[in-house]
């Protein structure tokens, strides 16, 4: 998967290890507008946002629930913030402008994935919470009130769906790969790679 720092290391100064960040609209203000000499509240602020969002980033993968405790926002916050597991809740009105624009670099793929993953659960969802109900025949002797056929028919359509999550998931890790994937889908050669 793509990602668009160069290390994760929230033991680092955010702005040393990704330097090309002082200088990126709006992440520069962020940046500027930490009056430390250190930079260190700023560097925490981008570790969050990078933390939630880019793959490089074992927080990334963790779902975002407020009602359970290892959400995502709650599991990053007690690691980076030292134990205050509401930090990023409380921050996050000041940083919605960042967390945002650093969203934007999402390619088509990965937009993709986010969507096939959300209507996923979703669905997982629906079928979880919904109890089959056999119905009740009606004066003209058929059942009426009868979910058992479209719950059926969902849980049948799963493998289905789940085939196209995972060309999609394979399209988003071939975009990170090193050689990575050029116009129609063919392998990069060592020019594309900047290698000659």
């Amino acid at each position: 998967m793509k990602s668009w720092i160069d290390i994760y290391d929230p033991s680092s100064n955010f702005w040393n290890v990704n330097p090309q960040y002082k200088t990126m609209h709006p992440f520069s203000s962020l940046y500027k507008s930490d009056r430390k000499r250190t930079k260190l509240d700023s560097s925490r602020d981008m570790w969050m946002i990078v933390g939630i969002l880019d793959t490089k980033s074992r927080y990334s993968s963790v779902e975002e629930d407020p009602s359970q405790d290892f959400s995502q926002f709650k599991v990053i916050s007690r690691d980076l913030c030292g134990g205050n597991e509401n930090w990023l809740y409380e921050n996050y009105d000041r940083l919605k402008e960042y967390i945002d624009a650093y969203s934007s670099f999402k390619t088509p793929a990965q937009r993709s994935l986010a969507s096939w993953e959300r209507k996923l659960k979703q669905r997982d969802q629906i079928i979880n919470d919904t109890d089959y109900e056999v119905g009740v025949t009606d004066q003209n002797g058929r059942m009426v009130g009868s979910n058992v056929k479209q719950l059926d028919d969902m849980l049948v359509t799963m493998p289905k769906l789940f085939d196209q999550y995972f060309l999609i998931m394979d399209k988003v890790s071939a975009e990170g790969n090193e050689g990575g994937v050029v116009k129609g889908d063919s392998e990069a050669s060592a020019s594309d790679m900047g290698r000659l």
